[in-house]
């Protein structure tokens, strides 16, 4: 990505919902954001409608990160809802870019 922060961001809270872009693949911020919003929507999808709820009633918290590889790598083993792009415009189709961590408290 071609952002630079002037630190590290913190730490992601515990309690909110992680998504992690690829540390595989260079993306323009404008590709980030939209795969960001598409794993924050598949992980919206992948919670109870109780969770939902919740998240919902916590008015949505989440922090984007770009994944560490051994971090994106024990997320993948462990089935996160994954972002998997068609292929028409930076990547080539099927690149995993992106991917919604949701914290235990909203996991099914």
């Amino acid at each position: 990505m071609d952002l630079t922060d002037p630190a590290p961001p913190p730490p992601p809270a515990s309690d909110v919902v992680l998504i992690l872009l690829s540390p595989h693949y260079e993306l323009t911020v404008g590709k980030a954001m939209a795969q960001a919003a598409h794993a924050a929507q598949l992980g919206w999808r992948a919670m109870s409608d109780v969770s939902r709820a919740a998240w919902r009633s916590a008015s949505f918290p989440l922090a984007v990160r770009v994944g560490a590889p051994a971090q994106w790598a024990r997320a993948v083993r462990g089935g996160a809802p994954m972002v998997r792009d068609g292929g028409f415009t930076e990547v080539e189709p099927g690149a995993e870019t992106a991917l919604a961590l949701l914290p235990p408290q909203l996991a099914r």
